[in-house]
C-alpha cells in the first residue's frame, strides 16, 4: 500500500488522527541502514 492510498483511506473514513499519518505508517516498516549493515 502506498502513501496516497493510505491518505485516501483516512480521508474516506473521516479520521482525524494526531499521531498517525501515512508517512508514519510507511516509516514504521523501514529498516535503518545500520541494521541493514549488521544483517548483511
Amino acid at each position: 500500500v502506498n502513501e496516497a492510498d493510505l491518505a485516501a483511506r483516512l480521508k474516506q473514513r473521516r479520521l482525524d488522527l494526531r499521531y498517525y499519518s501515512p508517512a508514519v505508517h510507511l516509516g514504521a516498516f523501514a529498516m535503518p541502514p545500520y541494521l541493514q549493515d549488521l544483517i548483511a
